[in-house]
């Protein structure tokens, strides 16, 4: 599975490279503007050239049982959705590992991030 990062963190962390004690040593010769030059291919050739992916961050919730209703019902903890069900909040995510309504993963809540 991909995994997503992102570019302008990436392009950030190059360039304090770029001005560490590492890249720039203590006065200019070819090592340093080597290592410069490299760090600016990188960005460059690895991470500006990269199409961009169209990904959105996953939000991850519960089902709850719904003690508003006397009803059997199930909330959704992220967008407060109410389900009518006849299933315990845990059988019903066996069925429904995402909310219908907002595409949580249902995996027990934000912790799980």
């Amino acid at each position: 599975m991909d995994k997503f990062i992102s570019a302008e963190r990436m392009k950030k962390g190059l360039e304090e490279l770029g001005r560490s004690p590492w890249a720039n040593g203590t006065e200019i010769c070819p090592r340093n503007i080597a290592i410069n030059d490299a760090l600016g291919t990188v960005k460059d050739l690895c991470i500006e050239a990269e199409p961009a992916a169209d990904v959105a961050p996953v939000k991850h919730g519960e089902w709850m049982r719904d003690e508003n209703t006397g009803a059997e019902m199930v909330r959704c903890s992220v967008c407060r959705e109410v389900y009518d069900c006849d299933l315990s909040p845990k059988e019903f995510a066996e069925f429904y590992r995402y909310c219908p309504n907002c595409g949580a993963r249902m995996d027990g809540g934000g912790d799980n991030a």
